[in-house]
């Protein structure tokens, strides 16, 4: 059950890089946040892990919409 959850997690974070790099920017970060709070109920993970998982999601989110605007 454990490395199930671990493989979920790393799924989840697969989906938030995939929705990082697609789509409008508030759509991928609402989902970014639902898939986010959900894996957080999914897993007993602790807090802080997803907290610095998120942050470097949005700095991510924030580099890709800065070299889209140069492209």
């Amino acid at each position: 059950a454990t490395s199930w959850i671990k493989l979920k997690n790393v799924l989840t974070l697969l989906e938030n890089l995939y929705i990082v790099i697609r789509g409008p920017q508030i759509v991928r970060l609402i989902h970014s946040l639902l898939i986010l709070l959900l894996s957080i109920v999914i897993s007993n993970l602790k807090m802080s892990t997803y907290i610095i998982i998120f942050s470097l999601l949005y700095y991510l989110n924030k580099i890709t919409s800065i070299a889209l605007e140069i492209i």
